[in-house]
């Protein structure tokens, strides 16, 4: 378990690690709790979220807003070559995230990692982590 919300340096030729999941995970602070000091990440937030969700409803044209979004950056990671893994990030009591989850492990079914966000630190470094303001 981290314990610091600091950004960690991957050396070049690290692999890269997409971290996915609702998009109020993916915030450059939480982002930076589950990533490995030997991983680069490639996080969901880089990209846009109208184009996400677009991709996301390619799969089921019905998915709220914020799944889509999730659903959208797995499928575009899932594609990309750059990519030697995607880790999930989830709430696990939540019947939505599980529910992400299974639909994920269908387009990622090597090299899917679903992590429950309460395990990535304390409650009071992820808390502080989702109301840091985003740069």
């Amino acid at each position: 378990r981290r314990t610091s919300s600091a950004p960690v340096a991957a050396p070049p030729g690290t692999p890269t690690v997409a971290v996915v999941g609702q998009p109020w995970w993916i915030t450059p602070a939480v982002v930076a709790l589950a990533v490995r000091p030997a991983e680069r990440a490639s996080a969901a937030y880089e990209m846009d979220p109208a184009v996400l969700r677009a991709e996301g409803r390619r799969m089921d044209p019905v998915l709220v807003d914020s799944d889509a979004e999730a659903l959208g950056a797995i499928r575009r990671y899932a594609r990309a070559a750059a990519i030697g893994r995607v880790r999930m990030l989830v709430d696990a009591g939540a019947g939505s995230d599980a529910w992400l989850a299974r639909r994920a492990h269908e387009l990622v079914p090597n090299g899917l990692e679903v992590v429950d966000v309460r395990e990535l630190a304390g409650p009071e470094l992820l808390l502080g982590a989702l109301l840091r303001p985003q740069a």
